[in-house]
């Protein structure tokens, strides 16, 4: 049998509270969820969750857009 093709992971922005989101396709993700929260410049706080078809990982910003704009260039 040959090898089950994974898309490649997607990652957008959400406005209101300012976050970047990454999803990566997996399937039978089994991650527990966490947060881990910090103060740096980028980053208020990482959250990762298993959904059923990809691992989620966000990141919440201090600053309004401030992460996004970073990606951007």
């Amino acid at each position: 049998s040959s090898p089950e093709k994974i898309s490649a992971p997607t990652l957008f922005d959400v406005p209101n509270p300012p976050r970047v989101v990454v999803d990566i396709p997996q399937k039978g993700t089994q991650y527990k969820t966490s947060k881990k929260l910090t103060e740096q410049n980028f980053v208020k706080s990482v959250r990762i969750g298993s959904h059923p078809n990809h691992l989620r990982i966000v990141v919440d910003q201090p600053d309004k857009n401030k992460l996004s704009k970073n990606l951007s260039s």
